[in-house]
């Protein structure tokens, strides 16, 4: 039972105590992984590199195929 205080000394008020209901969580969609290759747009680094005079191919696309090289496969969620 519960009671309360008003300041100065318990009153007589009192209800019994609720228990709280477990939370529960429910997915708001279903999704499927799915596992696609690596893909590069070369054209799009390549047009970066002739912009940036090669520093756009050693700073940014050689370490990109470099990553992608050692990892064949990505994988990608799908919602439905």
């Amino acid at each position: 039972m519960e009671r309360w205080w008003d300041g100065y000394q318990w009153t007589e008020a009192t209800r019994p105590v609720q228990v709280p209901q477990p939370y529960t969580v429910t997915p708001k969609y279903h999704g499927t992984v799915t596992k696609v290759p690596v893909r590069t747009s070369h054209t799009f680094h390549l047009l970066m590199t002739l912009l940036t005079c090669g520093f756009w191919a050693i700073f940014v696309w050689l370490p990109i195929t470099i990553i992608n090289s050692m990892r064949r496969e990505k994988h990608v969620t799908r919602n439905y």
